[in-house]
């Protein structure tokens, strides 16, 4: 977990509390309006959001840094997150999800993709908890 009173992003060096509040207010300025994504219509009907946040990335930074990513991300306006079991992080996503979910943003309008690898389609119940 980073630090109290700074953040990391992928640089090397926490980012001093004043410029991430100047990088908190320019987010909330350049929030981007979930209505207005346009939607990608599959089959069944459902409308599935044209931009998502891949939460991949594992190989480089903790699953709690990714899934501060992921309400970050909302918190901007992304309500599409793609996700797979062999990222290794769906516990902390599952957290940051049902964390959105309880600040305010109904579950209805996330739309979370998944996968499952080949080797384990044997534990696709288990990778859709």
């Amino acid at each position: 977990m980073p630090v109290v009173g700074t953040f990391h992003s992928y640089a090397t060096k926490p980012v001093p509390m004043a410029l991430r509040n100047l990088v908190g207010q320019r987010r909330l300025m350049n929030k981007l309006d979930p209505v207005g994504v346009p939607l990608r219509r599959l089959y069944t009907g459902a409308g599935m959001p044209a931009i998502g946040l891949g939460t991949f990335g594992s190989d480089r930074v903790s699953a709690d840094e990714i899934a501060c990513a992921v309400k970050g991300a909302a918190e901007v306006g992304y309500r599409h997150f793609d996700c797979a079991s062999v990222y290794h992080n769906e516990d902390r996503i599952g957290l940051a999800l049902e964390e959105l979910q309880r600040s305010g943003i109904p579950r209805a309008d996330l739309w979370i993709t998944s996968k499952v690898w080949n080797d384990a389609h044997n534990g696709v119940m288990e990778s859709c908890r």
